[in-house]
């Protein structure tokens, strides 16, 4: 039997005439089982895939066993008469008594493989002779009982053989012998593969022959018992890797939920699909799904079989999508309501927590969470409170949690000291609480928490560091929200809130304890310290911001090289946000104090440099434009190509260290930085002339050409470019002085070149960009 093994591994082509004489035989026997399928109702169809070759390469690709039933799909192995020989041999006998006892002993004498192989050949025997199949085969499958598990794989012969139905596209008889075979594998208890069917199926679907592949596959679908079997956990998985278009995955998830194909291990895949559905803002078909879960009343199929927290999580998110969500999530509730989840507080915290506010009524979600859980449970309370939108109602909300004399949570205690910073009206004794009279910098010197590298255990450390985050946030944040404090007043706050928060963590300004840390710890040590560089900023206190943020920073540097830290890019936009406010009042700063920007653009810089170092995302390309733009109308065009000279490397740098998106591709830094907005600039501040300079308008032209687009290929829009030129000449040459304005008539006195000459210069520059062609 070793023989007959190895003699069949290596013959792997089907011949032609051999296929030929299958298919003429197996149209011949159709008349006498035949089921006729004259055309396919689009709505009893499951659906097709129109770019079927990404199918036939991912087939071809697999070499990870040489029977793979997938592998089968696309080439099957050639007959040898001799092993065919062997195996009619052994079923002739059988038929002459049909005495199961020689197959049996015949089995128990062979191993796996050498089975395998029996059935491979005993089914492509059945398919060139499906009488023999009919007569012979299945009287001995079915008169077996039980059928030995361990040595006949039903699960492996029915997958085998129904496969080889739709390869050789003998619709006919699929449903027939489906019904012959599945009991068995049933009764057997082995579990069929799905995904080789489905893929012959798609892979035979044509619009020719009214895609009669895939209306059998629907038939056979339906005939299935959906407790024991799914076609989901197979097709979608499958389909959600391929490099196809997603709406195959979505069509194919919306058909197989319709029919209530939704398994035990279908909520990872399911999340996944919603995830795309999300990322795509595919609104249509989020509201398709509801409406075909309504309509198909999946209620009855309800549980953490399907719908997992995350699940739900993105049914929420995709909801917050849809044009009408609140009557959107109407119908989900309503398809849920027979899951005992909605009962639970979890639930419902997910719900106030992802569900949009400003689109689904806080009043609609506690009328919707009072018809499943009468009375909250206290955790949901304040999950309620913290969701509350309108302030007020949040106060009232609050004061009516201190009543309960309970703890409250820091989230919620943290939402309450911003409220009441921003709006001190909320301080009044009309709440009638003592509670509420405290202020703000006594709660927050009573909650927060003492944090060091000393007795603690590391889990206390991280929830202790994530309450003081909050707590110290929502006082920042309330600070500078606040509609009645003083610009002098929130600094004073603000100082006052670091000393407290560094003599409850002096970690924060001890870089060698820092180190103690595990790196999640440090992350939440380094985001509690960035809130006061960031309020600075926000405040305008452009030197002491910097001051914080450059020890921050050199902190962080002393960390081990394997522990990497995130720096949120609002710190960095902040900071630009800052000195180009001065930068754009500079006429109104005393001259010994204006001499001082000078050294703080420097600074700025090499900080904006370092925060990209230490985390390439923590300065987007918008920051480097806004500062770009801002230093092009307020410094002269040497200090913009000097920043620019140590910008680009580093971009170029990050960018071969994680090589993400090409110059070509229009979200690559470069082309955000060096968009229309920004060439149309470089264009236009070269017509306003540099005070001190000689007036040639066409310098910063000519830069971003030859040193920018030139050299790193970022395009121009030749056409907007030629507009902004056209523009600038003609309010400096027009012999019309009702067209121009008083500062182009005192341009025109600084400029002393003719219009000839700086033409030329103009169109030597546009000789050059001419010459560009871009990949875009």
């Amino acid at each position: 039997m070793n023989n007959f093994y190895s003699r069949f591994r290596f013959q792997f082509k089907l011949s032609n005439c051999y296929r030929s004489s299958i298919l003429l035989q197996s149209g011949v026997q159709a008349r006498v089982y035949s089921r006729q399928y004259d055309g396919a109702s689009p709505t009893k169809l499951l659906p097709w895939i129109e770019n079927t070759q990404v199918l036939v390469e991912d087939l071809h690709s697999r070499k990870d066993m040489p029977f793979n039933i997938n592998r089968e799909i696309i080439k099957l192995p050639t007959v040898d008469k001799i092993i065919l020989g062997e195996v009619k041999a052994h079923w002739g006998q059988y038929k002459q008594s049909y005495d199961q006892k020689h197959l049996l002993n015949y089995f128990t004498q062979v191993d796996a493989d050498q089975m395998t192989l029996f059935w491979l050949y005993t089914n492509r025997l059945g398919i060139s002779e499906l009488p023999f199949y009919h007569k012979v085969v299945l009287r001995f499958l079915q008169g077996i009982t039980p059928i030995p598990e361990k040595k006949i794989n039903m699960a492996f012969i029915y997958q085998n053989f129904i496969s080889l139905l739709f390869s050789y596209k003998i619709y006919d008889h699929v449903i027939y012998y489906h019904k012959q075979l599945y009991p068995l594998v049933c009764t057997n208890g082995s579990i069929i593969n799905w995904l080789p069917i489905i893929q012959i199926a798609l892979l035979n679907a044509s619009k020719e022959d009214g895609n009669k592949s895939l209306k059998v596959l629907m038939e056979l679908h339906e005939e299935l018992d959906l407790r024991r079997d799914s076609f989901y956990e197979f097709i979608i998985p499958y389909l959600s890797k391929l490099p196809i278009n997603s709406k195959s995955l979505f069509q194919w998830n919306k058909a197989l939920v319709k029919n209530g194909d939704l398994p035990s291990k279908s909520s990872p895949h399911f999340t996944k699909v919603l995830s795309l559905l999300y990322k795509h803002k595919n609104i249509q078909a989020v509201e398709k799904l509801i409406s075909v879960m309504g309509n198909a009343n999946v209620s009855r199929l309800v549980s953490n079989r399907w719908m997992d927290t995350q699940t739900f999580i993105m049914f929420i998110k995709c909801i917050n999508l849809t044009y009408e969500p609140q009557k959107t999530l109407d119908k989900f509730l309503n398809i849920l309501k027979a899951d005992p989840n909605l009962k639970s507080t979890s639930r419902w915290i997910l719900l106030m927590k992802y569900t949009n506010k400003e689109k689904i009524s806080f009043d609609y979600l506690k009328r919707k969470r009072e018809q499943y859980i009468s009375a909250a449970p206290l955790n949901l309370q304040f999950e309620e409170c913290i969701n509350i939108k309108e302030e007020g109602e949040f106060m009232k909300s609050f004061a009516k949690l201190v009543d309960s004399n309970k703890i409250i949570p820091i989230p919620v205690l943290s939402k309450f000291i911003e409220v009441m910073l921003k709006h001190d009206s909320y301080s009044s004794p009309s709440l009638e609480n003592d509670f509420l009279f405290s202020e703000s910098l006594k709660l927050l010197r009573t909650h927060i928490k003492t944090v060091d590298s000393g007795n603690l255990r590391a889990s206390q450390r991280a929830n202790r560091l994530i309450d003081n985050h909050l707590l110290v946030k929502g006082f920042v944040t309330g600070v500078l929200e606040s509609e009645t404090l003083t610009f002098i007043t929130k600094m004073k706050l603000v100082e006052k809130v670091l000393r407290i928060t560094h003599e409850a963590m002096p970690i924060i300004s001890n870089s060698k304890e820092l180190i103690k840390f595990r790196s999640y710890e440090t992350q939440l040590v380094v985001n509690i310290s960035l809130l006061f560089p960031y309020a600075m900023f926000k405040l305008n206190h452009l030197e002491q911001g910097l001051t914080h943020l450059e020890i921050i920073f050199a902190h962080i540097q002393k960390l081990p090289h394997d522990r990497s830290v995130t720096i949120s890019p609002s710190i960095t936009y902040a900071l630009m946000e800052c000195l180009s406010k001065f930068w754009t009042h500079m006429d109104k700063i005393d001259q010994r104090y204006s001499q001082k920007m000078d050294s703080y653009q420097i600074n700025v810089t090499k900080i904006m440099f370092t925060a990209l170092k230490l985390d390439q995302n923590s300065v987007k390309p918008e920051t480097w434009r806004s500062l770009i733009l801002c230093m092009l109308y307020n410094r002269p065009l040497e200090e913009v190509k000097t920043v620019l000279k140590w910008l680009i490397p580093e971009i170029e740098t990050a960018g071969e260290k994680h090589p993400v998106l090409e110059v070509r591709n229009c979200s690559h830094p470069l082309r955000v930085i060096f968009n229309e907005k920004t060439i149309s600039a470089f264009i236009r501040r070269g017509f306003k002339g540099y005070e001190g300079q000689e007036y040639k308008p066409w310098l910063p032209f000519q830069f971003l050409v030859e040193d920018i687009s030139i050299k790193y290929g970022v395009p121009i829009n030749k056409e907007k470019a030629k507009k902004d030129v056209k523009l600038g000449l003609q309010k400096l040459f027009s012999l019309d002085e009702g067209q121009v304005n008083n500062r182009w008539k005192t341009l025109r006195t600084h400029n002393l070149v003719g219009f000839e000459e700086m033409l030329n210069h103009y169109n030597n520059v546009w000789d050059k960009v001419d010459t560009l062609t871009y990949d875009t």
